[in-house]
């Protein structure tokens, strides 16, 4: 019997490109893959928000630490402030930008274009519009689909970014460098909890504000079939002093029995129109 067609959705990753690995009748399967958006990078299952290091419930500094708490990373450029930091505070005020857009955020519309890349050279494309209001779900309304194949569930976290938790992931300072222009700390992780809500790789942060701008790596363990899922996804600077997900580009490796397959997908976010509430401005 071939698989259903449908998406396994995490925080991290809200897609998926399904893979027809044989036609044959005996392994005839339609293979969702876990792709596309908004890496929540430690949300638990029920993708809890990131809380401010001072708010009630947060996490204590010491679940924000790696290393020892004189640890500090110095940037080439900035005030004071700016140019030497510890990671507790880096992580607290990283988490803290993410839960105000999180609990900021009233509506949200941005257009969304998917593009996948084939062999022989051609690209399949899909165009929608994306819309969240608070107290609902992300919908999605297709203008044009020549993919073929349904769509994952989105998430606003899959747009905002995800919070940081040493609890979850293993927390290092590598130092700084530019992205697109902007000086960024950058965090190597490691997920402690080894599934495919947690991923692998690197997180860069602004220097300036502790917005984020860049997120690379690897789903930490993907589900059966899928052997590989590879994450690449950059942020930009909306309305309100937001940093949403602007692009992302994603490959998936499977692998069944003796068939293999890889997939590619870029996804391009253009034109947010987003209000705030507010009670958090």
């Amino acid at each position: 019997m071939p698989w259903p067609r449908r998406a396994v959705d995490t925080p991290i990753t809200c897609g998926y490109i399904p893979l027809m690995l044989n036609r044959s009748p005996y392994a005839s399967v339609l293979i969702p893959a876990l792709l596309f958006a908004a890496v929540s990078v430690a949300t638990s299952v029920s993708a809890q928000t990131a809380v401010p290091a001072d708010a009630p419930g947060a996490a204590p500094a010491s679940a924000l630490i790696a290393a020892s708490a004189a640890d500090t990373v110095s940037a080439p450029s900035g005030s004071a402030r700016d140019r030497e930091r510890s990671l507790i505070e880096i992580l607290s005020l990283y988490n803290s930008n993410i839960a105000f857009a999180m609990a900021s955020i009233e509506t949200l519309r941005v257009e969304q274009e998917i593009v996948e890349p084939a062999e022989d050279g051609a690209e399949k494309r899909a165009r929608a519009v994306l819309t969240y209001r608070r107290g609902g779900e992300m919908q999605r309304e297709e203008l044009f689909s020549d993919v073929g194949h349904p769509v994952g569930d989105y998430r606003l976290e899959s747009l905002v970014g995800p919070e940081i938790l040493t609890t979850e992931y293993d927390v290092k300072v590598a130092g700084t460098e530019s992205v697109d222009g902007v000086i960024c700390y950058r965090l190597d992780v490691e997920a402690t909890e080894r599934d495919s809500r947690h991923f692998d790789g690197n997180v860069w942060v602004s220097v300036h504000d502790l917005g984020l701008v860049r997120i690379t790596g690897e789903v930490a363990d993907a589900p059966f079939p899928v052997q590989r899922v590879t994450l690449d996804k950059t942020f930009e600077s909306v309305a309100g002093g937001l940093r949403l997900l602007r692009d992302h580009t994603a490959e998936v490796d499977i692998r069944f029995a003796f068939i293999t397959r890889h997939g590619l997908a870029h996804i391009l976010y253009t034109d947010y129109d987003v209000s705030l509430s507010t009670q958090t401005r």
